[in-house]
């Protein structure tokens, strides 16, 4: 059995639910996992990020500015329903949800949420006609949080359909409510039940071909990696290739399951193999990791720098927010970290210390050597993307 994901920029218009179905019908036995609406361009939104916006709205009480995140996603929906001729069976129950938003019935985040998923989901398994299989009967967490690979695992040999469609991002905690995966759940959802199944190939359906040695947002001169190791992904993940989730990665690492990072639009082209122990050695890379926030807290005393740094790095740890990267000068400690702008703020106050926050940008020059996972790459902070980008120039010209 294979398992089969595609993101949301793969399932951005009807004809690319097309493509995908396409894809999935050539399979004799798959596990599907879908993403949400992608965006169709640049200027263009995510479903999720729309869901998230219409629900802190409703919290702060701007109602007006809901409806209007409600009504784009109705208009997403619907025109992508309209030109795959979805049956009244989908507009029925999508129709339900829509009028949850208008009324505002229901706004709990988890639930709100998770439905940019579901209903992509059930469109694309009305146009298919695959059976679906609701994450809440499939993805179950344990009392730490963590997915419960056993239990999905017999969860799956239940399931006599030889192919079936999920949802990525969500499953059900031990109270049986919903409970998301951080950002980039989609990816984790797929690598859950590639362990839980002992798939073979875990195809990754995205809108790039593979895992580029530089980030786009650098150089245009970028090239696919051909093969590589999940260490050498784990790096590249957690120092801004954003191709494939990095907290997704150790489910599957170890587990003798190869995954294929493929373009959904051109499946036949370039793509990057992943296994365990890889052939590709020695990469060299330029990744570069947006919208980082610079903590920087000026202290008098050594001792306090490190009952400072304890504190800080507790709360984070408990709040999730990834800590890129930390060092101490003189009178000073800094920190690199990346989270939702309301969750930082939210977790100093909690520590407690006066300090100055601003945003920055992370380069990381990955150099052509023998790959050690724990050595430490060369980094550099700008908060102008210019400068990050003249800095990466600098260091391509050399050998």
């Amino acid at each position: 059995m294979n398992v089969i994901k595609f993101g949301g920029s793969s399932l951005a218009s009807a004809e690319s639910f097309k493509r995908a179905a396409d894809i999935v019908r050539r399979e004799e036995k798959a596990v599907v996992v879908l993403s949400a609406i992608g965006k169709c361009s640049s200027s263009d939104e995510k479903i999720t990020d729309i869901l998230i916006d219409y629900c802190l709205a409703v919290k702060n009480g701007d109602f007006c500015g809901a409806l209007k995140k409600a009504k784009i996603v109705y208009e997403k929906f619907i025109s992508i329903a309209d030109d795959l001729n979805a049956t009244c069976d989908f507009y029925r129950k999508f129709f339900l949800f829509y009028d949850k938003l208008i009324t505002f019935s229901r706004a709990d985040f988890e639930y709100i949420v998770s439905r940019g998923e579901y209903y992509t989901c059930l469109l694309f398994c009305d146009y298919s006609k695959i059976d679906f299989v609701d994450p809440m009967n499939l993805i179950y967490f344990d009392k730490n949080g963590k997915a419960d690979i056993p239990l999905i695992s017999d969860k799956v040999k239940k399931i006599p359909a030889d192919i079936f469609v999920t949802c990525g991002f969500y499953g059900t905690d031990k109270n049986g409510e919903i409970k998301l995966f951080p950002r980039g759940g989609g990816d984790s959802t797929a690598a859950v039940l590639a362990a839980a199944t002992g798939a073979e190939i875990f195809y990754d359906y995205t809108d790039v071909e593979g895992v580029y040695t530089a980030s786009p947002e650098i150089s245009k001169a970028k090239e696919t990696i051909g093969t590589m190791s999940y260490s050498q992904l784990y790096k590249m993940a957690t120092h801004g290739a954003n191709v494939f989730f990095y907290e997704a990665i150790p489910y599957v690492a170890g587990k003798n399951i190869k995954l294929v990072i493929l373009d959904s639009f051109n499946a036949n082209g370039e793509k990057t193999v992943v296994t365990d122990s890889g052939k590709n050695e020695r990469i060299k890379a330029f990744l570069i990791d947006k919208d980082l926030f610079k903590i920087e807290i000026t202290i008098s005393y050594y001792r306090e720098k490190i009952g400072i740094i304890y504190d800080i790095l507790k709360y984070f740890m408990l709040d999730e927010i990834v800590i890129c990267d930390y060092y101490a000068e003189r009178k000073k400690v800094v920190l690199i970290v990346k989270s939702y702008a309301s969750r930082v703020y939210e977790t100093l106050e909690k520590v407690g210390v006066g300090c100055t926050v601003s945003n920055t940008n992370a380069l990381t020059v990955m150099k052509p050597r023998r790959f050690s996972p724990f050595r430490k790459e060369r980094k550099y902070y700008s908060s102008s993307l210019d400068e990050i980008k003249k800095t990466a120039e600098r260091f391509s010209l050399r050998k």
